[in-house]
């Protein structure tokens, strides 16, 4: 590490950092663990509760550019510290307002806006920054696998103390209530922890750098001009294939629990201890995707382009599985995939220092990708509808699908890293 910065300062930056992803989504993503409460509270049926995801998605992905192009106008603690007031504030709001669903659609617009908006674009020009000033290199894989091990951690917490406090009253109203509340409280308590240990230095682009070595001038460009310079870097559009194939390797994993029950004949119960280990547990890999995409392979593209083969060879196992197996094996094969996804897909983003992309244009960048990154939006329902239309057979139609993916976007991994690796020699 470089001795520019104190260890204890880089990891107190990058963990407070950490607390704060964990904090700030619990709210916008409440029906994957409250569905129900929120259903049976809100008045909102199936349909209404799934909408309001697909607002989300569409404010985020409409204004991620502009977002993007304004994170690099504004000091990034700045950026966190709004990001994480303003969601604090819409959860104290939609507390005592939820009953409405028009309300509830105006809060998962603003939620777009203070989540997906401010804080993505600028917690991963932080990441790529903090790599490129304190570690060997400038690789950021590291830093990003850290992250996501505290995110991850942060999330788990919050959500089993709001599920616990649900048990705490008779009346569901007051419960979800209780929840949101939760959410809110742990996000303010993350605005302090940002205030207190984000160091404002360590954080500041370098006037003129990028990432590392490239053929990107080194000019301190925003705005219009900026969006410009990242269009025309014919490796952006490499590395929006590398993001959008981990995206839909996770989108894909949803999969994985009734394909276990349908196809295999896996237990409801059994299947959902898997799903628990694939989607949580799991999380605390991301810590060694990037130690190992830093360490072993010394690049993240060049980890990623095998991770994704690898990817695409295990989920090509499945074609392969022989009738009558003991439904446990298959159980434990979907660890497999799920394994690979955890050690890639929090380092993808990374890979943006690879590509030359100076710092001062790492929120325009990362707005940029965000706005391709629609694979929930398109894929899931397509995905539902390939099962529905051709029942057990649906599900190797997707594994086929998902295999063409990754291999592309291990060739497009393989491009980056041939072309970084030319730059820097």
């Amino acid at each position: 590490m470089n001795d520019r910065f104190s260890k204890a300062k880089v990891y107190a930056s990058l963990i407070s950092l950490g607390c704060c992803g964990g904090a700030i989504f619990v709210l916008p993503y409440l029906r994957y663990v409250f569905y129900d409460l929120q259903i049976g509270v809100s008045g909102m049926n199936n349909a209404q509760s799934a909408f309001l995801m697909t607002i989300y998605t569409l404010v985020s992905t409409v204004l991620a550019v502009p977002c993007g192009m304004l994170i690099d106008r504004i000091p990034s603690k700045t950026s966190v510290i709004i990001a994480l007031l303003g969601t604090v504030g819409i959860a104290v709001f939609y507390a005592f307002t939820f009953t409405s669903y028009n309300i509830s659609l105006a809060v998962w617009s603003l939620l777009a806006i203070t989540t997906s908006g401010l804080y993505w674009p600028v917690f991963s020009k932080i990441l790529n920054i903090i790599g490129s000033k304190c570690f060997e290199g400038g690789r950021s894989g590291l830093v990003f696998g850290i992250y996501y091990a505290c995110n991850g951690s942060t999330s788990a917490l919050v959500n089993a103390i709001a599920l616990f406090i649900t048990t705490m009253s008779a009346n569901p109203a007051v419960s979800y209530r209780n929840v949101v509340l939760v959410s809110a409280a742990f996000t303010f308590a993350a605005t302090i922890g940002v205030f207190l240990f984000l160091d404002s230095e360590l954080i500041k682009p370098e006037e003129y750098a990028t990432s590392s070595s490239s053929s990107v001038p080194q000019e301190t460009i925003k705005g219009f001009e900026g969006l410009k310079l990242i269009v025309r870097n014919p490796l952006i559009w490499c590395i929006i294939i590398v993001v959008d194939s981990a995206y839909t390797l996770n989108a894909f994993s949803t999969f994985f629990n009734p394909f276990l029950t349908s196809v295999i004949g896996v237990s409801t119960e059994s299947s959902g201890v898997f799903a628990i280990l694939r989607n949580h547990v799991f999380l605390i890999l991301s810590i060694f995707g990037g130690f190992i995409a830093d360490r072993v392979f010394r690049s993240t593209s060049k980890w990623l382009a095998t991770a994704y083969l690898l990817g695409a060879i295990v989920i090509a196992g499945f074609f392969f599985i022989p009738s009558g197996i003991n439904p446990l094996m298959v159980s434990l094969y979907t660890l497999i995939p799920a394994a690979i996804l955890q050690l890639s897909q929090p380092v993808s983003f990374s890979a943006i220092g690879e590509i030359g992309i100076p710092q001062n244009l790492m929120g325009t960048a990362t707005g940029f990708i965000s706005a391709f990154g629609v694979v929930d939006l398109i894929f899931t329902p397509v995905a539902g509808i390939v099962i529905d239309i051709y029942g057990n057979a649906g599900y190797y139609y997707l594994f086929a699908f998902l295999i063409g993916v990754l291999a592309l976007g291990s060739v497009a991994a393989f491009i980056i890293y041939r072309r970084h690796r030319h730059i820097s020699s």
